[in-house]
């Protein structure tokens, strides 16, 4: 399909860098401190999941989660605090660039391409995230535009603060339904990050690019539009 690429967009978790389940672990630990139950690692991640994909504070995600497993009320507002006191206190420990990631941006930024993040979670976690690979363009978080992907206003929102035509931009992320469905059906153009060897679904309709490494990508902005992908 013809295509020109002027801009990029990017999700960040598994796309330009890991946290290792930081978020996770920290939700464990504080369950055991201010509850009485331990849940199990599907309660912990159906928790975060509540605030990353869905239109829910963290505070009410976390309050939620602790007050199920034990939590007394007066303690659930210092247990959200002490949730987001600790992730940032971690992160610079435990988040990573993914492979490539660093020499895809240099490079990005070489050809003066617009660059900007949409990452669904909280903002003060996402925007510390880039900061820690690398990244030196603007970052939007989901709680901080009240909008998540894959809900096209998300994508639209984030074109509209970048200054980016969706026609010309490529969003690119690793999950398909999340990621590549949601930015297709905001307009723009798709990339799949493929770096984990994963099988597309086939009810997703395909992205326009697929890459495997990230270095790929300035390598496939670069064609003319004819031959892109």
């Amino acid at each position: 399909m013809p295509r020109q690429i002027a801009a990029a967009m990017f999700d960040f978790d598994h796309t330009l860098g890991v946290d290792n389940k930081l978020e996770e672990e920290v939700l464990a630990a504080l369950a055991r401190a201010y509850g009485t139950t331990e849940p199990d690692v599907a309660q912990v991640r159906g928790v975060l999941e509540r605030y990353r994909y869905e239109p829910v504070p963290l505070e009410v995600a976390i309050a939620d989660g602790l007050r199920s497993w034990g939590c007394p009320p007066a303690a659930l507002e210092e247990g959200v605090a002490d949730f987001r006191q600790r992730c940032l206190a971690l992160a610079p420990l435990r988040v990573r660039a993914m492979p490539g990631a660093e020499e895809m941006l240099r490079a990005l930024e070489a050809r003066g391409t617009p660059m900007g993040i949409l990452s669904n979670g909280w903002t003060e976690l996402q925007h510390l995230k880039a900061e820690l690979v690398g990244f030196t363009g603007p970052v939007l978080a989901s709680e901080e535009i009240d909008a998540w992907k894959p809900d096209r206003k998300a994508f639209a929102t984030a074109l509209t603060r970048f200054k980016m035509d969706a026609a010309t931009t490529v969003y690119v992320g690793d999950n398909p339904r999340v990621d590549v469905a949601g930015a297709k059906a905001a307009g723009m153009l798709t990339a799949w990050a493929d770096l984990e060897n994963s099988r597309f679904p086939d009810d997703v309709e395909p992205p326009d690019l697929v890459i495997h490494r990230l270095p790929e990508l300035p390598e496939l902005i670069d064609q003319p539009p004819s031959t892109a992908g």
